[in-house]
């Protein structure tokens, strides 16, 4: 995800889960100078996590944050990331967004 500089630029995800799973969010982007604001997930309408993106000395790093863990019940959702506020020229360059089941 590129030039993601407005704070009416959504994405999501519909996910099915056959059985009831703890997964661990993360996501991964790409680190600027230029990125600044503050970032929300929610899932099916209700918030995880709400993370402030701070800028990135070092320009083209990769940078992980971490959303926590859910419970994601057997059945369809929808996983939404939005920003909340969108302070410098970007918010964040998103490259994944990971839900790995914990065990």
């Amino acid at each position: 995800v590129e030039n993601w500089n407005k704070k009416d630029q959504k994405f999501f995800w519909k996910v099915r889960n056959n059985n009831p799973t703890t997964y661990k969010i993360s996501i991964k982007y790409i680190g600027s100078t230029e990125n600044e604001g503050i970032l929300r997930l929610s899932l099916d309408k209700t918030l995880i996590k709400e993370l402030q993106i701070k800028p990135e000395p070092k320009n083209g790093s990769e940078i992980y944050l971490d959303f926590g863990t859910v419970i994601l019940p057997k059945g369809n959702h929808k996983l939404l990331i939005e920003p909340v506020e969108v302070s410098k020229s970007e918010l964040i360059k998103m490259l994944e967004i990971t839900l790995n089941p914990l065990k």
